[in-house]
C-alpha cells in the first residue's frame, strides 16, 4: 500500500541537447583550396616517412619529398572541389614539359566535403595519356575526373578507368 507522506509526480529532467558545432562554409578562393591540397599531400607523405618541403616559388613543382634512401621526388599538386560530380584540373603544358623526369609525380586532390582522395600519377603516365589522346590541350592539359559510386571507379576524361592510381602513395618510393 501507500506509505504515509507526501506524494507528487516525479519531475522529469529535460535532457540537454547535444551542442551543435557549426561547420565552416566551404571556401571558394582557389588560393586556399590549392594550399590546403598541398598541405594534405605533405601530411600524407610525412605519415609515410618522407621528409617534405614546400617550394617557395611554384615553377611546376610544389613539394619536394625525400625518402630514407636519399632519393628526391618532385611533386606537383592540383586540388579541386567537385562541380556536378566532376573534378576539373588544368596542367600548364609549359611546366609539364619543363619538369619531365622519372622522379616527378602529379597528385590530384579530390576534395569531398570533409575528406580527400588522392590520385597519384607519375609524369610518364600523364605523358602516355597525352600521346594516346586521352588528355588534350595545347597550352593547358585538361583533366576531368569523375567518380561512379555504383561501380566505385574513378574515370579520366569520360571513360578511362584510373582507379589504380587512387590513394596509391606506394608508387613514390
Amino acid at each position: 500500500g501507500l506509505k504515509r507522506g507526501i506524494y507528487r509526480l516525479k519531475k522529469v529532467r529535460q535532457s540537454q541537447p547535444e551542442p551543435v558545432m557549426p561547420e565552416p562554409e566551404q571556401v571558394g578562393d582557389t588560393g586556399f583550396i590549392g594550399r590546403g591540397g598541398e598541405y594534405a599531400v605533405m601530411s600524407e607523405l610525412l605519415f609515410r616517412g618522407f621528409n617534405v618541403s614546400l617550394m617557395s616559388v611554384d615553377k611546376g613543382v610544389d613539394v619536394v619529398a625525400a625518402n630514407d634512401k636519399g632519393q628526391y621526388f618532385h611533386i606537383q599538386v592540383k586540388t579541386a572541389n567537385p562541380k556536378d560530380g566532376v573534378y576539373q584540373f588544368g596542367v600548364r603544358r609549359k611546366s609539364f614539359d619543363a619538369n619531365h623526369s622519372g622522379k616527378t609525380f602529379y597528385i590530384f586532390v579530390l576534395r569531398k566535403e570533409t575528406r580527400c582522395d588522392f590520385i597519384i600519377m607519375p609524369n610518364s603516365q600523364i605523358a602516355n595519356f597525352v600521346a594516346l589522346g586521352v588528355i588534350k590541350g595545347t597550352d593547358t592539359l585538361s583533366l576531368r575526373v569523375g567518380y561512379d559510386s555504383k561501380t566505385r571507379k574513378h574515370t579520366l576524361n569520360n571513360g578511362h578507368d584510373i582507379s589504380i592510381f587512387v590513394n596509391r602513395f606506394g608508387q613514390i618510393c
